[in-house]
């Protein structure tokens, strides 16, 4: 193997390239060990000409954020031919583009879903039994014995789940083994078949709205389902319902939540991501007693972690071998361009 390796950060994080190197011990030696060179760069997010430039002489490039690739950027990007990103999201790739210009676009769908699903039920948990708002008050010097909305069991309530893909099937599978919640979801892209082998039942959109105690949403960020949850689904939704977000921010319009929220169109929020982040210390959102808040790490665990490292490493390797998981490819049209080079798909 000859081809440069270049590891991508977003400076967002916070690390130090040290600190980054030792982080991903795991994959950088075993790509080291192929004889790969692996250069270390930080770029602030969005930083579309620090990107290009950071690309230069480097045929692989290991994301470790989402890195800003729209069409104009991906035409100037003429030495990097293969990008890794460290997760689910690619929604700051164009990948029709990346097709085009022949970049093969790997990320790691189903790496965390056990993560995502604890993480929501986590969620739940902690509104369910008032558990942050009892911590909040504890930490003020108020011992709220019994104060705080009146806690319902979980197993005598609804849980809907707005898709039905890896992090919503293990969530399906906690909550009915779990608790015995009725579960329902809405998925146009599963099948009765796949949804009855799980316990769960099948509804519309607007079903999942009237039906659903509580809403957990395991969506990726598409045109179509983007502020999907705005003022008109809240109002739709029963007065003390919750709904929980995990996946994308933008899923739910955060300012028709907030007026939901303050209005009671809904009971609760517990959100792990958002439309902006970071979330600013002057947001609504962090005046309510019914929102149960975290910084975007639902994904963020040992296993998981260690799952992308993993991923990363093996995907470089099958590239030293002229080889292709395709499995894990975003942008499947450009397999035909790498079959045409000699790669096995």
């Amino acid at each position: 193997m000859t081809e440069s390796v270049l590891f991508l950060q977003l400076a967002s994080t916070g690390m130090t390239d040290r600190e980054i190197m030792e982080q991903h011990e795991y994959e950088f030696n075993r790509i080291h060990n192929l004889g790969g060179d692996i250069t270390v760069k930080t770029i602030s997010e969005y930083d579309t000409a620090g990107f290009i430039d950071s690309c230069k002489g480097h045929a692989i490039v290991l994301c470790g954020g989402n890195p800003p690739m729209s069409r104009e950027v991906i035409s100037q990007l003429t030495d990097s031919q293969v990008f890794i990103r460290y997760g689910i999201g690619i929604n700051t790739i164009d990948l029709a583009a990346c097709t085009d210009y022949g970049k093969l676009i790997y990320y790691m769908p189903g790496y965390c879903g056990p993560e995502l699903a604890l993480h929501a039920l986590a969620l739940i948990l902690g509104l369910l039994r008032n558990i942050g708002y009892y911590d909040r008050e504890m930490r003020k010097g108020h011992f709220a014995k019994s104060n705080g909305p009146l806690p319902r069991r979980l197993q005598n309530l609804t849980v809907g789940l707005y898709g039905l893909g890896g992090s919503g099937q293990e969530l399906a599978k906690l909550m009915i083994e779990g608790f015995h919640s009725h579960t329902i979801a809405c998925d146009p892209y599963v099948t009765r078949e796949t949804a009855n082998e799980i316990g769960v039942e099948l509804v519309s959109f607007d079903e999942l709205l009237a039906r659903s105690d509580i809403i957990s949403l395991h969506a990726p960020l598409t045109p179509e389902t983007n502020h999907i949850f705005n003022m008109a689904a809240f109002q739709k939704m029963k007065r003390n319902a919750m709904i929980i977000n995990t996946s994308r921010g933008p899923l739910i319009d955060i300012c028709d939540l907030v007026k939901a929220l303050k209005t009671q169109e809904i009971g609760f929020a517990g959100l792990d991501v958002f439309e902006k982040e970071p979330v600013a210390a002057d947001h609504p959102l962090l005046e309510l007693d019914n929102v149960l808040l975290s910084p975007h790490s639902a994904f963020y665990g040992q296993e998981s972690t260690h799952t992308q490292y993993a991923l990363a490493a093996q995907f470089v390797e099958l590239l030293s071998q002229k080889k292709i998981d395709k499995k894990y490819v975003a942008n499947y049209p450009v397999l035909s361009v790498w079959q045409k080079r000699g790669f096995e798909i």
